[in-house]
Formats: C-alpha cells, sequence, structure tokens
C-alpha cells in the first residue's frame, strides 16, 4: 500500500487551518477599513487652530478687520491672521510667516457683530466654521472694524 494522497486527518487539518484563516479576514479588512478612515490630520490641525487664535483673540487689546484679515493687537504688537496662497498663516508686526492652518482653497475672516468668523474651505472639499467671542468693552477690549 504505497498509494500517495491525503489521509482523513491531512484533510480535516487543512480544513482546520483555512476556516481559521477565514474567520479572522473580516476582522482584518474591519480593522483595515478603520485605521484608513481615521485620518487626525485635519481635524487635528483645525482644533489647535482655532484653540490658538480663540486664547489670542482673548488676550488681545483690540480686534479688527481689513481685506479678509483678522488683526490684533497684544502685548506681542500685532498680530495678523492671513490667507496667503493655500495656507492661513499669522505673523506678528509683518513680520514671520507661521504656518497655521494648511491645504486651504479658499477662506473668510471676518468680524460679525461681536464674534470672529472663520470659514474655511480644505482643498479635499471638506468645509469647516467656526466663531470666537470678543471680550466685552466693559473688560477692555475694543472692536475696530
Amino acid at each position: 500500500m504505497n498509494e500517495k494522497g491525503f489521509t482523513l486527518v491531512e484533510s480535516l487539518m487543512v480544513l482546520l487551518v483555512f476556516t481559521i484563516i477565514c474567520s479572522f479576514l473580516p476582522l482584518i479588512f474591519s480593522a483595515y477599513h478603520s485605521f484608513r478612515s481615521f485620518d487626525p490630520g485635519i481635524d487635528y490641525e483645525w482644533e489647535l487652530f482655532m484653540i490658538q487664535l480663540r486664547n489670542e483673540v482673548h488676550q488681545s487689546e483690540s480686534v479688527s478687520e481689513s481685506e479678509g484679515r483678522i488683526i490684533l493687537q497684544t502685548s506681542q504688537g500685532e498680530v495678523l491672521y492671513e490667507k496667503y496662497q493655500n495656507v492661513i498663516r499669522r505673523r506678528v508686526n509683518q513680520l514671520g510667516h507661521e504656518i497655521v492652518l494648511q491645504d486651504i482653497q479658499s477662506s473668510e475672516l471676518k468680524l460679525d457683530l461681536n464674534q470672529v468668523v472663520i470659514s474655511i474651505q480644505f482643498t479635499d472639499g471638506e468645509r469647516r466654521s467656526g466663531s470666537i467671542a470678543l471680550k466685552s468693552f466693559a473688560e477692555g477690549g475694543s472692536i475696530n472694524e
């Protein structure tokens, strides 16, 4: 009896290994899809930008708007937030080029009543907007439009 072939035990072992591999495939695909859909880049950058701008607005002595730019008078001097090419940049006393938000297709930075309003469209088509309340005149702040 020197016939070559699979025995029943070998066939069951192959079937067991195949079943184990197949049972993990949905889990692997699900994890891969979840990993690819989680992109903290834009979310993190947007939140960081809003926190930084909010802190500077609240610490500023006055806030004004000029040609789509937000100008803050602070203890550091004049802080300017403006769109430059495809980024939002921060400049202090007309010097420097600190990029605070990138991959911008269009932006709108304006003063509206007692708040700074920001509307951004990123190059991937995603839109974000937010507003920051200004401190009241009683606290010593001023709005110059």
